[in-house]
């Protein structure tokens, strides 16, 4: 299976020469405004380049894009000229700045359809961003990259010039544009996995990056004579996340994730900042000089997000160890809940407090799901992760589907006097959640819902019209027509560190009132044995140092 990924490294701008460095600056300059200039070009004849597919995805015209902007032998004029507007340039070149054009005016329809998204081009001038042109690499005349020097050598056209050799015009071939990387062990590490397939050069608070995209082969699951099985991700602010698995045969592996660390880490630094953000605006007040203090409010505020990354990375790469070890035995399937608009409650007025807000607000729920859609990918798992909508996921018992009560934050209680269900909350939502996974991909036939195997979950199967359940809520609420969206897809790179979170298992058993009603049960499961956990350590082995 081919799995493609990004890795990000930075420039060492110290270390280029001053001829080089305006070089490199001109062709990204010359780059972004063919980008630009393409991007326009789209825009206008929109009508003739851009057509829907079969599966509603856009399409743009490329050989019909060619002929409007392209000369040949055979085509000396066209409608835009390119070639004689920017004489600096081979044909390759543009056609990779055409390339990258394409793929931002398709993100740009894509997103149209959700938000009233504009281009850059619609924009004034000076607001105008880069736009930075995608180089085909294959370590052939292009660009080459050695680890060992840690060089990367591109050939461009910027500086090429016509130099006429007895009345006859000859291409001079300059000096290639060396850039020297920074080149890390994970860099390394993760170069390593694959052949390299393109790069881009970007730009981000002040530092330059040289962006690679890897291809590698990876081998896929496989599932023949595996029973199925769904897993449930509940997502959590105190509790990072619930998992739990439902089988032919019951529910099994139910887990929970602790960050203990991580939370007392960044209290201390909230703290701090907290403290120098008083003291700068005392200064502020009273015209008083401020100092360091902005600077050391910046490396503090990066520090806190470092930590949290570092903490969410290393959690992921366990979830993904637990999860590779349950693929061995079944043919697993994983809804996680999606939590868009989850912010709505946070927002002034709502009677929650500031405190709640600050929370909820510093809840980073899908960085951890892009986290996991990619350690997935990287194991030939990435087909098998859903996002799955977490409304009412909570407040509703996975038993009966009534409405149920939460005394606690932690505690679920049905209110369905057949049913009786109490259990941990963090446990219904999974469940919950899982429930949907297999009803929303069809994992289980409508023929067997309430009788066997998956599909005993779910409630008996009722053709439309019928009457089911009542709502439990009176209020009409606005809720997106697509309650499950298509895999998520991200290429971030995840720090290999050590372990450092606290996990535990709670006890197996099967699903019997008695012992499913039985709080002594839950105060059990609250209070489960914990791993101890690890020092947080950098990337690169070090520990990180105190404030």
């Amino acid at each position: 299976m081919k799995h493609t990924f990004a890795i990000q490294v930075p420039i060492k701008w110290d270390k280029m020469s001053r001829s080089h460095q305006l070089r490199y600056h001109r062709m990204q300059k010359r780059d972004s405004n063919i980008i630009k200039k393409y991007l326009g070009i789209i825009k206008k004849e929109h009508d003739n380049l851009v057509t829907i597919s079969k599966r509603d995805k856009y399409q743009i015209d490329t050989g019909l894009l060619d002929r409007l902007t392209l000369t040949t032998k055979s085509r000396r004029k066209v409608m835009y000229d390119l070639k004689s507007k920017y004489p600096r340039i081979s044909t390759d070149e543009l056609q990779e700045c055409r390339e990258s054009a394409i793929s931002t005016y398709k993100s740009y329809l894509e997103l149209s359809k959700i938000q009233n998204s504009k281009l850059s081009i619609d924009k004034p001038r000076k607001e105008q961003g880069s736009l930075s042109r995608t180089i085909l690499y294959n370590g052939g005349p292009r660009g080459r990259f050695s680890i060992n020097n840690d060089i990367l050598s591109v050939r461009d056209s910027m500086d090429t010039n016509w130099l006429i050799v007895n009345g006859v015009k000859k291409k001079v071939k300059h000096n290639r544009l060396k850039i020297p990387l920074k080149l890390g062990k994970y860099h390394v590490k993760q170069i390593s996995k694959g052949k390299i397939a393109s790069l881009r050069f970007s730009k981000r608070d002040g530092i330059h990056y040289a962006n690679f995209s890897i291809n590698s082969q990876i081998e896929s699951q496989d599932v023949k004579g595996k029973p199925k099985a769904v897993m449930g991700i509940d997502l959590g602010i105190k509790k990072t996340a619930f998992t739990v698995v439902m089988t032919d045969t019951g529910i099994q592996h139910r887990k929970t994730w602790h960050s203990d660390n991580k939370f007392k880490e960044l209290s201390r630094l909230e703290d701090q900042i907290a403290s120098l953000q008083r003291e700068y605006y005392h200064r502020l007040n009273n015209s008083i000089d401020r100092g360091n203090i902005s600077k050391k409010l910046k490396e503090l505020k990066d520090r806190r997000k470092i930590v949290s990354l570092e903490y969410d990375r290393i959690l992921v790469k366990e979830l993904v160890e637990h999860i590779q070890d349950i693929s061995q035995t079944f043919n697993l399937q994983i809804g996680i809940g999606k939590l868009k608009g989850i912010r709505k409650k946070g927002r002034k007025g709502n009677g929650k407090g500031k405190k709640f807000r600050k929370k909820l607000n510093s809840w980073a729920f899908f960085r951890f799901t892009k986290l996991l859609e990619h350690k997935l990918s990287e194991i030939g798992l990435k087909n098998k992760l859903f996002a799955i909508d977490e409304y009412w996921t909570s407040i509703f018992c996975y038993k009966c589907n009534i409405k149920g009560k939460r005394p606690t934050q932690s505690f679920f209680k049905c209110l369905n006097t057949q049913c009786g269900v109490r259990n941990n909350a963090d446990f219904n939502g999974a469940m919950n959640i899982a429930k949907r996974t297999v009803k929303y991909r069809k994992l289980a036939p409508k023929s067997t819902w309430s009788k066997v195997g998956l599909g005993r979950f779910l409630r008996p199967y009722q053709e439309k019209g019928t009457k089911t359940t009542p709502k439990a809520h009176s209020r009409k609420r606005r809720r997106s027509p697509n309650t499950v969206k298509k895999n998520l897809a991200i290429s971030v790179p995840v720090s290999v560190v050590t372990s450092h979170h606290k996990s535990s298992n709670d006890i197996k058993f099967d699903m019997y009132d008695d012992i499913e009603n039985d709080l002594a049960m839950v105060k059990k499961y609250e209070k489960a044995i914990l791993v101890e956990p690890a020092s947080l350590n950098t990337p690169s082995g070090r520990k990180r140092p105190s404030p």
